[in-house]
């Protein structure tokens, strides 16, 4: 049997020379046919699979929601967390209850000292803190895995959006303030306007002390390997001791990554100057926020989703969130949501 190229030559335009421009030579008829959804704000192949896939998934999910195999508790598993979040009147009811746990740990702060345990405790339910670990192969030794420290914390999508002078950035900024008012609102602060100042200027200073997205690019720059025994000198003061035993590390390894070292050393500084209800402030409207979003349906669901949309041509972060197109809001179904929100919360069992 003659071998078969897999290279897709359906969308080659022989009209460009190859020698001139390779790319459209090869992608022009693809270029000029396909139109970008009007829920995206990019476009291309690999967004092309991840929605197959996501469509698959969505089938799968809403299949076993209809009929999963009793004696399969995996599927049963599955089938639940499908239909608890789609269930929104039982959600309504609920209203912020599935919270107070959580909001309750933040209240117990007394002090600095004791929000090492609580970040350690937010990146392992995947609610953003200052900094967030990944786990994966060490980019210098396959045979290892290693717990990779990044700089996260961000409400917005990177620095820039807080530190340039751009006028639609400026005029992102207000709104984003407008949004963290307004979670902290549903979320039933009474101090709501002064707390999303807070919240903003602290993530306006953690911004300060982060990389650009070009430094982040850099593998080698962001390479930097650290015996656990030496991270106090790179964040004085920070109880890195609590924050390794509470994020489950502690005796699996005698070294971390740091992929943004002046960020972390720039963080503890931050801490240090920061009275603690100032950073609780930050701690509450990231962590509310986040949890609303995820969680929560209806209008405070919503809430998330649209803050930013009337104004910029903006693809937010996460498919849950809007995508806006001029005024109009083009939401992700939130059956599409149910079905990818199963993938990090029930991964391993969707195989």
């Amino acid at each position: 049997m003659p071998l078969v190229s897999g290279i897709d030559t359906q969308y080659i335009d022989d009209t460009v020379r190859a020698q001139d421009d390779f790319y459209r030579h090869v992608n022009g008829k693809w270029l000029a046919s396909v139109e970008i959804p009007a829920d995206r704000g990019r476009y291309d192949a690999i967004a092309q699979v991840t929605n197959a896939v996501q469509s698959q998934l969505q089938e799968i999910v809403a299949g076993l929601a209809k009929d999963a195999d009793a004696a399969h508790p995996d599927e049963r598993k599955i089938a639940d967390l499908y239909a608890s979040f789609m269930d929104e009147a039982a959600l309504d009811r609920l209203g912020l209850k599935s919270l107070h746990a959580e909001f309750a740990r933040i209240d117990a702060l007394k002090d600095k000292g004791q929000i090492p345990s609580l970040i350690a405790h937010f990146n392992r339910i995947g609610v953003a803190a200052p900094f967030a670990p990944q786990v994966h192969q060490d980019a210098k030794d396959a045979t290892r895995y290693v717990f990779d420290l990044e700089q996260d914390g961000l409400g917005l999508p990177d620095r820039d959006y807080y530190l340039a002078k751009d006028a639609k950035l400026i005029q992102v900024r207000a709104l984003y303030g407008q949004h963290v008012r307004k979670m902290l609102m549903l979320a039933g602060d009474q101090s709501a306007e002064q707390d999303a100042k807070h919240t903003v200027a602290l993530e306006s200073t953690l911004a300060e002390a982060q990389w650009s997205e070009v430094e982040n690019r850099n593998a080698a720059k962001t390479y930097n390997k650290m015996e656990i025994s030496k991270l106090p000198g790179l964040a004085a003061g920070y109880d890195w001791t609590a924050y390794l035993a509470d994020s489950r590390v502690t005796g699996k390894s005698d070294y971390l990554i740091i992929s943004q070292p002046g960020y972390i050393t720039g963080f503890s500084k931050i801490l240090q100057r920061t009275p603690l209800p100032a950073g609780l402030h930050f701690v509450l409207g990231r962590h509310e926020g986040k949890l609303i979003e995820c969680l929560l349906p209806g209008p405070k669901a919503g809430a998330r989703r649209q803050y930013i949309a009337p104004v910029l041509r903006l693809t937010l972060v996460h498919p849950q969130q809007a995508v806006s197109h001029g005024h109009v809001v083009v939401r992700c179904p939130k059956i599409r949501r149910a079905a990818i929100l199963t993938v990090p919360g029930m991964g391993e069992l969707m195989r």
